[in-house]
């Protein structure tokens, strides 16, 4: 059994800052898949530590939700955890789920921690106002369905935890510390393990990974 993290929070909450922080201080191994290939985009990342991170980070927003459906998300965050070492993904549409994210910890065969960012709204706010201005969107900002998304993270939250699933608090100004000590519980639990494979396009192919692999 292995650990899958899930980062939750809503636009401006922290949760794709954090997986890249994850994935700087751990350095990344290999893009999955790990061979570049014509019409087939990077889903995952292999990382040094021997820890999975679902989704593409190539664009200001990534995450999970570039991987597809929720199905998508659930069949390769299980595949990446099936190799026995932690995986961690986060997703905005995720995040906002409770009925998926039950039906996923009751189904996987692996641990789930569903972590949620405790930043505060009027920070998630400041912080989509501040990207939406980067990238030259000064259009009005309707905060309402922020806020609408904000209560919906919180509410599957307290669903989670009332559903008696390990739901835990990540605070937004000592966030890489809180996960990085769940990661590295779960390496030692599991022994210190390294994965030895990488997964293909399609997830349905695993292959060696002898420190040849390109990245």
């Amino acid at each position: 059994m292995s650990l899958i993290v899930n980062v939750r929070a809503t636009s401006g909450g922290g949760k794709t800052f954090l997986v890249r922080q994850i994935m700087k201080h751990y350095g990344i191994l290999a893009p999955i898949p790990p061979i570049p290939t014509p019409g087939i985009k990077t889903w995952g990342y292999l990382l040094m530590g021997g820890i999975y991170v679902l989704g593409r980070y190539d664009a200001v927003c990534g995450g999970a939700d570039t991987v597809g459906s929720f199905g998508e998300i659930v069949r390769r965050i299980n595949l990446h955890a099936d190799c026995g070492c932690p995986a961690i993904f986060e997703s905005l549409l995720w995040s906002t789920t409770f009925k998926t994210s039950d039906e996923f910890a009751k189904s996987t065969p692996h641990h789930v921690i569903f972590g949620l960012m405790d930043t505060p709204l009027e920070l998630c706010h400041q912080r989509v106002l501040a990207r939406r201005h980067a990238a030259g969107n000064d259009k009005p900002f309707p905060v309402e369905k922020l806020v609408t998304k904000y209560r919906s993270c919180w509410s599957a939250q307290a669903r989670l935890r009332d559903s008696k699933h390990d739901t835990r608090s990540v605070p937004h100004d000592d966030a890489l510390a809180t996960v990085l000590t769940w990661l590295e519980e779960a390496r030692l639990t599991d022994g210190g393990s390294h994965p030895n494979r990488v997964g293909t396009e399609n997830g349905e192919k695993l292959r060696g990974n002898d420190g040849e692999t390109n990245g």
